[in-house]
């Protein structure tokens, strides 16, 4: 069992100079949770012969990551629903406290200061880490560096500077949604624009053919 713990905190603090990135999509109510972590040879070989979980119930039940080993990089993947993400493991490893509630009319994602999977006492294990938070949900407040309204992500950098008073705080709309979140709006207008060019060309077409048989 202690094997099994030892595996889930090395998920991202194992790797020493490397950079991390966090992505968490949250859409209606799937939370969709991606780390990638940058690795060389043998890092990538250690992530692909041990096993690292998502959630962890208990001492005995545990839901693996859907891992994805690439050139230099690996990738570990799962979709919660809203009443699992509390229970990632990711935001226990990184994380002293946090919550993710409901109140109300919105979802609340709030954390401690300080990111603790990225140093381990005085050494710097994360050379950065980013967390890129997306959502078709209206967001309320939020306290992230970067905003990215074309493609509704909130992005907090942090590095060696920044991991001790690093903290994250999402308030978004249970119920009110982005316009146009996937392009679906302007899919839709580019699909009807162009199903009325076809009528009005093979229109254009007919017309000229009866006015030429017309002629003979």
């Amino acid at each position: 069992m202690k094997i099994k713990y030892l595996l889930v905190i090395s998920l991202i603090i194992v790797l020493s100079g490397c950079k991390a990135v966090y992505k968490l999509e949250i859409k209606d109510k799937d939370f969709k949770e991606n780390v990638s972590i940058s690795a060389d040879k043998e890092e990538l070989n250690y992530f692909k012969n041990n096993k690292f979980y998502a959630i962890m119930n208990g001492a005995s039940s545990f839901v693996e990551y859907n891992k994805k080993i690439k050139t230099n990089s690996v990738d570990f993947k799962y979709k919660y629903n809203d009443l699992e993400y509390a229970k990632s493991t990711t935001l226990k490893t990184c994380f002293n406290a946090y919550n993710v509630t409901k109140d109300g009319n919105y979802y609340i994602l709030s954390t401690s200061k300080g990111i603790k999977c990225a140093t381990e006492e005085d050494n710097v294990l994360l050379d950065s880490l980013d967390i890129v938070i997306k959502t078709n949900h209206v967001v309320k407040e939020s306290n992230a560096s970067k905003i990215s309204n074309n493609k509704h992500e909130y992005v907090w950098h942090f590095d060696k500077n920044s991991y001790s008073d690093g903290k994250i705080y999402l308030k978004i709309y249970k119920d009110k949604y982005v316009f146009n979140y996937e392009h679906e709006f302007t899919i839709k207008v580019a699909i009807i624009a162009l199903a009325i060019l076809t009528i009005l060309i093979t229109a254009f077409i007919i017309r000229r053919r009866v006015k030429k048989a017309g002629e003979v």
